[in-house]
């Protein structure tokens, strides 16, 4: 039993430091990405809503999200 603990805490250990890894890699391609800072504007978005935002929506070519988009951020 002590041995599956220990493999589990091994686990945890680093599922979280591969969550900080990822967090700070978002946080970069936020900062860098000309969508995400102006979606980060709007109170409540941060670095993983507006990269997430811009991976499914990209440059807002569909017209209607574009228009959301523009209305949302003022831009």
């Amino acid at each position: 039993m002590r041995s599956i603990l220990i493999s589990l805490y091994g686990d945890w250990m680093w599922s979280d430091d591969r969550i900080e890894k990822v967090s700070a890699e978002i946080e970069e391609i936020s900062r860098t990405k000309e969508n995400c800072i102006n979606v980060m504007t709007v109170s409540g978005i941060g670095p993983m809503i507006s990269t997430a935002m811009d991976a499914a929506i990209g440059e807002g070519e569909a017209g209607c999200v574009a228009n959301f988009l523009s209305e949302l951020t003022g831009t």
